[in-house]
């Protein structure tokens, strides 16, 4: 109201004798150019932004002038492209004139993007902007039209929707799938239910013959640093006897990576496949399943070991190669075909993924700075070029990861902090929150957030 009474008393100084009243009217938001109101001898124009029944009467000398401020409001922030179901994440709003005893609360709308039927998601007591912690529900469909926004329940507003499309994959924080799997042409489809525990993967037209220099496979994947180990049953292929199904480890995704895989027909047969040098042989071999259609691999360094069970309890060793990978591989389930013009269905149970580094890093939501070693990221939010100040790490080496909030390992370096400065191009990655961690030994890892507004 404070631009109303200096208007007012404006008009009382410069002579208009009489009552200078203002009225107060219910909050609400009506857009208005403001404008010019005569009365008698007397003329007011007003332009205060929203203005509604403006009134004027010359003949008491009285002036009165009912307008009201810009009403409730509340916007939703940036919010991460690509979610998965069970994964937790912060939605960011702010809101301006809110009430004490209000409750915010983040929803989701379907795939379409419409609200019709929203999912709450999370909540968070209090009349201030912030951040909800939220949570992506398990059965959450895959799609890529889905938007969050933010509400409040005193007074009831209904806020803005975060302004671009969020992608679910359907699958396990974590894990990803490609259309392409490993090297098979629009022919990879992944499908999880969170009630049953199950993966489905289907491979159509993926047929790799001898040589067996380059693959073509249905491929479930999940990025693994460091040592670790895949484990999953197969229980079930259709047809049964037309295709394989199994575990592997690669270096990447691309169709000549360096990998070893285990397979089973769920018939007489397991396959194992080593591939030790990029683009070379794979070198199959067969062996007897005897029923044993648990599968496990595991890495240690450039050790990898392959194992076989048929509860699951006791397991017996199958193989091991010497491999060097990168610290960093696509570890997963693949299926493959018999024939080249064929589609094969393998259902996956009991699946994990143990070891490695690739989780999401801890951070504190409250405090970016974790150790007394720290670093700045300038500008953040940044539209793509980021510079990192890594002084305070005198000349040590330090690695440097970047996770979506997925916790999934997008880019990893590791360099000398000499300079004390490093520049990092994220042109290449959409627009989202992300998280930068550094790490140097004999010093813990410090974890900050970045906020990329990118026109990719």
């Amino acid at each position: 109201m404070q631009k109303l009474l200096i208007i007012l008393n404006i008009a009382c100084l410069i002579g208009i004798s009489g009552i200078c009243q203002a009225q107060s009217i219910p909050r609400k938001s009506v857009s208005s150019a403001g404008g010019t109101l005569t009365g008698g001898s007397n003329m007011i124009t007003f332009n205060i932004g929203e203005t509604v029944i403006p009134s004027l009467s010359g003949g008491g000398n009285i002036i009165t002038q009912g307008f009201e401020q810009p009403g409730e409001q509340i916007n939703t922030g940036i919010i991460p492209s690509i979610l998965c179901g069970g994964g937790s994440f912060l939605v960011p709003f702010s809101a301006i004139d809110i009430g004490g005893g209000n409750t915010f609360t983040a929803q989701l709308s379907n795939a379409s993007g419409s609200f019709a039927s929203p999912v709450n998601i999370g909540t968070l007591a209090g009349n201030a902007s912030g951040n909800i912690n939220a949570v992506i529900p398990l059965n959450t469909p895959s799609g890529s039209g889905y938007r969050i926004r933010v509400i409040s329940s005193f007074p009831a507003v209904i806020g803005s929707d975060n302004g671009q499309n969020i992608a679910f994959s359907g699958l396990p924080c974590g894990w990803s799938a490609e259309p392409n799997g490993a090297g098979c042409n629009a022919g990879s489809s992944v499908a999880y239910d969170f009630n049953t525990q199950r993966f489905t993967v289907t491979s159509t037209n993926c047929y790799y013959p001898n040589s067996f220099t380059s693959d073509a496979l249905a491929f479930a994947q999940y990025d693994l640093c460091g040592n670790g180990s895949i484990t999953a049953q197969v229980t079930s292929i259709t047809p049964l006897g037309l295709g394989w199904a199994g575990v592997t480890m690669r270096e990447s995704n691309a169709a000549g990576a360096k990998k070893a895989q285990l397979m089973t027909n769920l018939g007489a047969f397991s396959r194992r496949e080593f591939r030790t040098t990029t683009g070379a042989a794979a070198y199959p071999q067969q062996f007897p399943s005897q029923n044993r259609y648990w599968l496990r691999i595991t890495r240690n360094g450039n050790q990898f070991a392959m194992y076989i069970s048929q509860n699951g309890t006791s397991w017996s060793f199958s193989g091991t190669q010497t491999i060097v990978m990168g610290n960093c591989i696509e570890v997963g389930l693949v299926v493959t075909n018999y024939n080249p013009n064929s589609t094969v269905t393998a259902n996956f149970a009991n699946v994990s993924v143990t070891g490695g580094n690739n989780t999401k890093p801890t951070i504190n939501t409250q405090e970016d700075i974790l150790t007394a070693a720290d670093f700045t990221i300038m500008p953040n939010p940044t539209t793509g070029i980021i510079s990192l100040d890594l002084s305070s790490y005198g000349k040590r080496q330090v690695r440097l990861d970047m996770y979506n909030l997925q916790g999934k390992l997008l880019r990893s370096s590791t360099i000398e902090t000499i300079k004390g400065k490093e520049e990092i191009d994220l042109t290449a990655f959409a627009s989202g929150m992300y998280l930068i961690r550094v790490r140097a030994e004999g010093i813990p890892d410090v974890t900050k957030r970045v906020v990329l507004n990118s026109n990719r």
